[in-house]
């Protein structure tokens, strides 16, 4: 008895000793801690991210320059837009002679709007706007011409592929995309950091360097480019210029409203074409003794 008042009285003076089991973690629980270790984690994936998305970001920003550009060539260079341009100023020199706009040396781009509302008094042909009578004339000296516009590599796709971008924001997300890619740089090339990271981070700056740099002077000439196409077009006199995007998108429905004025056009000259061989054809039957009268309904 008096052993076992020895071995309580040991006991209450002993310190507390707690045992805490392990929790048993999933497998994405586990994995995440494992991830947890890793030094410089969440930077690591920063650097991941940048370099895994550089490329969708790089063709982003080049495809944008890259149809601006070509639009903007296209459209200052295209002899059927002149020709079109030239036609639409002559007629409407023609329709307003003996008023104050009878004697203009050009006309700005909301004009071709209305190209298409001002109704033929009599139409006929297929000729029911004064755009349809600027195609059928243009159609008529230079047959097939206008139809180049609308292949591949044409007028309308170069112009369609460059209303999608807006000039202004690309530019502005690609100097925002570059300098985060900079300081992103700037913090993983830090010493405190390991050889591994502060070595793959050169790498990654490198080619930020090597290939952003000479996208900004792309995006630079696209922006030159749309600002000598609106000076050409009499674009941003006494009202503010629209954007790449809008400019466009104007011409991508114009344009498209030529096509469909050719399509017009040749439907009329399809119907013209079966009359005529449908009264020659009577001809010939009645040449031959046969009586040709209308179809009776039965």
């Amino acid at each position: 008895q008096q052993q076992q008042q020895q071995q309580q009285q040991q006991q209450q003076h002993e310190p507390l000793s707690l045992t805490v089991a392990t929790p048993d973690w999933d497998d994405a629980e586990a994995f995440v801690l494992e991830l947890g270790k890793v030094p410089s984690f969440a930077l690591r994936l920063e650097l991941w991210s940048f370099e895994h998305s550089f490329q969708e970001q790089f063709v982003t920003f080049e495809t944008g320059a890259v149809e601006i550009s070509r639009a903007c060539e296209i459209m200052r260079q295209s002899s059927r837009i002149r020709r079109l341009l030239a036609l639409a100023l002559s007629v409407g020199n023609y329709l307003n002679a003996g008023t104050a706009r009878g004697r203009a040396d050009g006309f700005s781009v909301d004009s071709l709007q209305h190209l298409r509302n001002l109704k033929a008094p009599v139409p006929a042909n297929g000729v029911n706007t004064l755009l349809d009578f600027l195609v059928q004339q243009l159609e008529r000296s230079l047959p097939g011409d206008l139809e180049g516009a609308f292949s591949e590599g044409g007028e309308q796709p170069v112009v369609k592929a460059a209303a999608r971008h807006k000039l202004d924001e690309l530019r502005t997300d690609l100097d925002s995309f570059k300098a985060k890619s900079e300081l992103l740089m700037r913090h993983a090339e830090a010493p405190e950091n390991d050889e591994t990271l502060r070595l793959r981070a050169r790498r990654a700056d490198l080619r930020q360097v090597r290939e952003l740099s000479p996208l900004q002077s792309k995006l630079t000439a696209a922006q030159d480019s749309y600002q000598d196409l609106c000076l050409w077009f009499h674009e941003g006199i006494g009202k503010p210029a629209r954007t790449s995007d809008e400019f466009f998108a104007v011409w991508d429905d114009f344009l498209l409203a030529v096509q469909s004025s050719l399509a017009g056009l040749e439907k009329a000259k399809e119907g013209k074409r079966r009359a005529s061989r449908s009264v020659a054809g009577s001809r010939r039957l009645a040449a031959a003794g046969f009586k040709v009268g209308p179809a009776k309904a039965d």
